[in-house]
């Protein structure tokens, strides 16, 4: 669920100390589970493993905008400017791509492509 732009993680503690991630309709059937001595861990997913989960998916989301962002520039450059003005502006956008995980084959072909239709 979403709280706003913060992701909401239901999350309870088993009788034996154990956190788990659930979301609210099955903590409600597993109440009476509780406190009966039958085994809930197989039932639900343990805390760190969703919260490592969801914090792997930030990176991924984070590095598609900001591949989009390059997309973005490039695209803005080639219908903004011209010669040597343009080939100044994607040397600057090339100096943004410090990382390798910046580097996809879209962006090197937009990158090559919009060099070679300098004039």
């Amino acid at each position: 669920e979403q709280c706003g732009s913060y992701t909401f993680i239901p999350y309870m503690v088993s009788p034996q100390g154990k956190v788990f991630a659930s979301d609210a309709t099955l903590m409600r059937g597993i109440k009476d589970f509780l406190h009966t001595s039958f085994k809930i861990e197989s039932l639900l997913t343990p805390l760190v493993d969703r919260l490592v989960k969801l914090l792997e998916s930030v990176h991924i989301h984070s590095s598609e905008y900001l591949h989009e962002a390059i997309r973005r520039e490039i695209r803005l450059a080639r219908e903004h400017f011209t010669g040597q003005a343009l080939s100044q502006e994607l040397g600057r956008i090339q100096k943004r791509l410090d990382s390798v995980e910046l580097l996809s084959p879209d962006i090197v072909m937009s990158l090559l492509l919009s060099y070679r239709d300098i004039p």
